[in-house]
């Protein structure tokens, strides 16, 4: 009778089991492929949530570029007396406020555009520094239309920080 029984009892807790286990690996696969199609979909509506943030900071990156572009500084910051050290203190002043101003829009572009960006502004103020420490310039006029000969003289590297912000945007967008 015992035999019996355990004959009986494997012969429906044996096909049980393994229906247990089919179960569990089919729904378990289920459940993989669901989650990596549910993970991809929230990151597709992710990137197009975060589409519109990105292409902002683009724009107050080109912003801040024209902003302190060389020529349109200088004639947007007039000279507060006539001491070119202290102009020449006004205009990098007003660039790294620009630049502070638009610093926690680096999140959302590239590192290679932030420091391409960074440069520029770095070489924006070392040309103010560069053309303030020339002799023959004595005041803050002068040291300002000499700025202003210099832009009109020479292509500047903001016009390739703004090619560089276009050929990323064109990046994403595309």
């Amino acid at each position: 009778m015992k035999l019996d029984f355990i004959l009986q009892l494997a012969a429906y807790t044996i096909p049980a089991l393994v229906t247990a286990a089919i179960s569990y690996i089919y729904f378990s696969e289920l459940l993989k492929r669901q989650s990596k199609k549910d993970a991809f979909l929230l990151h597709q509506k992710g990137q197009i949530d975060i589409l519109p943030i990105k292409l902002q900071a683009y724009e107050r990156f080109t912003i801040l570029l024209e902003r302190i572009d060389l020529s349109k500084i200088v004639l947007r910051v007039a000279p507060i007396s006539n001491d070119k050290t202290a102009y020449q203190v006004l205009l990098i002043q007003h660039i790294e406020q620009e630049f502070e101003y638009n610093l926690s829009q680096q999140i959302y572009i590239s590192k290679e555009l932030w420091n391409i960006l960074s440069n520029i502004k770095n070489s924006i103020i070392l040309q103010i520094q560069s053309t303030a420490s020339i002799n023959t310039i004595s005041d803050a006029d002068s040291l300002r239309k000499n700025l202003i000969n210099y832009k009109v003289d020479s292509t500047t590297s903001v016009e390739v920080g703004l090619l560089a912000i276009k050929e990323e945007v064109n990046f994403y967008t595309k």
